[in-house]
């Protein structure tokens, strides 16, 4: 017997794949950012833990801006790696890891850390309403 939370799994993990795929790219690569904003419920936030403890969070519109100009300078990838999804009816926990590189074959990574997503299913659609991440310091 299937569990309908399968399903769901299954969304989840093609949301959270989505974004680092719009993300990663060379600087020449135009990203989809209409796509990435409806990742996204509406006033969703993005916030970053400091090495120092500050925290700092963004709206997905100054995400893109912020994150938009870097990328037209830079090539960039990143990909993630779910280790944890929590559903509890019409949301959901992720505890996903992350690496970075500006070499499409990460054979070396600039950063990696730790990314702590929440969704939630709104008309059937599981979008992300937060997202928390921290580098790793080695």
């Amino acid at each position: 017997m299937n569990n309908p939370q399968d399903g769901d799994k299954a969304q989840i993990i093609s949301v959270i794949d989505r974004f680092y795929e719009i993300i990663s790219g060379n600087s020449t690569s135009e990203r989809n950012w209409a796509d990435f904003t409806a990742l996204f419920s509406k006033n969703a936030s993005l916030s970053t833990v400091s090495g120092n403890g500050e925290l700092r969070t963004l709206n997905v519109q100054d995400y893109v801006d912020v994150l938009g100009g870097f990328l037209k300078k830079n090539d960039f990838w990143e990909r993630g790696s779910c280790k944890q999804i929590t559903i509890s009816g019409h949301i959901a926990y992720v505890d996903s890891t992350y690496e970075a590189s500006l070499e499409s074959d990460f054979q070396t990574t600039m950063q990696r850390g730790t990314n702590l997503i929440q969704l939630a299913s709104i008309d059937g659609k599981w979008q992300i309403v937060s997202m928390l991440w921290e580098d790793i310091v080695d």
